[in-house]
């Protein structure tokens, strides 16, 4: 008996998703086989979804090759189908999750000398040899390419597989930033913004404030009046009506000169300050 090594990833190209599975004899080095499964549009599964379908493809392998092991590992480079799997209760795609346990139990009795199957993780980038063939097939099955149907697992024998609920929300929530972010660059309040801070982002800012840095309200609010110079200085006061003239009163009491006190004056060259 022979210790076997598969190796499962999934990817997003060009618009759509594939999934492959390689399997690998270790005492020899040799492939064994591959799977690759076209799932369709990337906009209707989540990659614990992609990954699932991969390890589906991997216990098929171990089981239709009926090779004698003593032990599995399977490599799997997303590790929320491995979290998700030790979770009890309602998941996304929950379906894909009992197909593969109760392959995986159909395997243990088919192959009862085998001690373990090991679910491992992968970095993504890795240069290991089965992870680098597994991320270019499952590319290759991305453009549509599959495996016959008939060497395939039941499960994948329906085409197509259900959409996943969450792949639909994530998609709708694009949607409506997208729409958002065409109704908010097309507003008088974005071009006065775009002149303050090209580059301002709301879901970035208050990331890096409150959850990173864990600054209070008033704080944030001081940060924010600075950046739309919307702060209690003579020019902002003149102009919703408060003072009667824009001009700085450090600069007027010390120099006689008549600067208005805006942000940049009052942070980087008004003298009253220093």
């Amino acid at each position: 008996m022979s210790n076997i090594h598969t190796y499962t990833n999934g990817s997003g190209y060009e618009g759509n998703t594939g999934v492959a599975a390689v399997l690998f004899q270790c005492s020899s080095q040799m492939l064994k086989a591959i799977l690759c499964y076209h799932l369709g549009p990337t906009s209707d599964h989540t990659n614990v979804d992609t990954e699932g379908i991969g390890t589906i493809l991997a216990v098929w392998l171990l089981r239709q090759m009926n090779i004698n092991f003593s032990t599995s590992k399977m490599f799997t480079d997303i590790q929320n189908f491995m979290q998700i799997l030790g979770k009890r209760g309602r998941k996304t795609g929950q379906y894909i999750q009992n197909e593969f346990i109760a392959m995986a139990e159909e395997l243990w009795q088919h192959v009862p000398h085998s001690d373990l199957l090991w679910i491992q993780w992968i970095s993504a980038h890795s240069k290991v040899h089965g992870n680098k063939m597994a991320d270019a097939e499952a590319k290759q099955a991305a453009l549509g390419h599959s495996s016959p149907s008939h060497l395939l697992p039941p499960l994948l024998h329906c085409c197509p597989l259900p959409i996943s609920a969450v792949a639909c929300k994530q998609k709708h929530m694009q949607e409506l930033n997208r729409a958002w972010q065409k109704e908010w660059e097309a507003s008088p309040q974005y071009q006065r913004f775009h002149t303050i801070d090209p580059n301002i982002h709301f879901a970035k800012f208050h990331k890096v404030t409150q959850k990173k840095l864990c600054l209070p309200h008033m704080d944030i609010s001081c940060l924010v009046q600075i950046q739309t110079g919307h702060t209690p200085l003579a020019s902002y006061l003149h102009k919703i009506g408060k003072m009667h003239m824009s001009r700085c009163p450090s600069c007027w009491e010390h120099i006689q000169i008549e600067i208005r006190e805006t942000v940049q004056h009052f942070v980087l060259y008004c003298p009253g300050v220093y």
